[in-house]
């Protein structure tokens, strides 16, 4: 198997340099996935997808109940690894951020 990197609109089997992905972060800080074009393009998806609305409905709950709920912490469950543990942070910050970009609450 080979990978193919897409660097400055072209495919390449060399993995970018350093330098080549610093060129490529945004210069606005936070530097975050999504920005405000992003979230335009979300709330306009949420008008014309019949679809969307109950998708998003169903992350809003989900954001709803981490509110109630004990914050995570540090410990590794199993022993062994603490995976579990930084995937639901992950999956809190990740709902919790959707919904407040797009309600502003």
């Amino acid at each position: 198997m080979t990978w193919q990197y897409a660097i400055d609109g072209k495919n390449t089997d060399t993995p970018p340099t350093g330098a080549q992905m610093l060129a490529k972060l945004k210069s606005a800080h936070p530097r975050v996935m999504v920005d405000e074009t992003t979230v335009a393009r979300f709330k306009h998806i949420l008008n014309i997808d019949p679809h969307a609305p109950h998708w998003y409905d169903q992350i809003k709950t989900e954001a709803d109940a981490v509110l109630s709920q004990a914050p995570s912490h540090y410990e590794i469950p199993d022993g062994r690894r603490l995976l579990s543990v930084s995937r639901r942070v992950k999956e809190r910050v990740r709902d919790l951020m959707f919904v407040y970009m797009l309600d502003g609450h």
